[in-house]
């Protein structure tokens, strides 16, 4: 285990790093622009927080009584961050930016959607950090894998570079296993079980 983690390491200062910065500063910007969108055009933060409402109640991720499953949500956010990591199988189009974007888009979204209802941001931020704090980082791991793959991919195709493919899955792997993965279930037991609370407490 100790050589796994070790690998880990010298897979995130080197090959990973690009790619993570990349993805980080693109996430903050996005969050950023779509927020200033949203105040600008309080419709468009309406219809995604609609969208949104009526997707989280289709994909089951609350029960009848009207709590929130942890595992619903687990299962589901770890679902998407492999999807998202597996989107850079797909050669020259780097998808896990579409991902990227997507997301930071519905979170600066619902942040105007609040102020435009009266809603101090203070509120939005104590309903999307506690989780938000290991969410977020599992989140972006999974995006930075995926542009990575799908750089490594691209570069396999286009000068068949053999011998890449195969250390890069064990990286990313090592990602998804040791990080995206507990980060990933604590989000869950937290949103489902502190964040609520935490809601109730400032909107109450």
């Amino acid at each position: 285990m100790k050589e796994q983690f070790t690998k880990l390491r010298q897979f995130y200062r080197g090959e990973l790093s690009y790619h993570l910065f990349i993805a980080t500063v693109a996430f903050c910007v996005i969050i950023v622009l779509t927020f200033i969108l949203g105040l600008l055009r309080p419709s468009i933060a309406a219809n995604v927080m609609e969208f949104f409402a009526n997707m989280v109640r289709d994909a089951g991720l609350v029960d009848d009584d009207g709590s929130i499953s942890t595992v619903a949500i687990f299962l589901n956010n770890i679902r998407a961050f492999l999807v998202t990591a597996c989107y850079g199988f797909l050669p020259f189009l780097f998808l896990p930016a579409l991902s990227l974007a997507l997301n930071g888009a519905i979170l600066g979204l619902f942040a105007a959607f609040y102020v435009n209802n009266g809603q101090s941001l203070l509120v939005y931020l104590m309903g999307i950090l506690p989780h938000g704090v290991f969410e977020l980082p599992a989140l972006v791991l999974a995006m930075s894998c995926g542009l990575y793959l799908c750089r490594i991919i691209t570069d396999y195709v286009r000068f068949n570079r053999k011998g890449t493919v195969k250390p890069a899955l064990a990286n990313i792997a090592r990602v998804m296993v040791l990080n995206v993965l507990p980060l990933t279930a604590i989000a869950a037991v937290i949103e489902a079980n502190v964040t609520p609370l935490i809601l109730a407490h400032f909107m109450g």
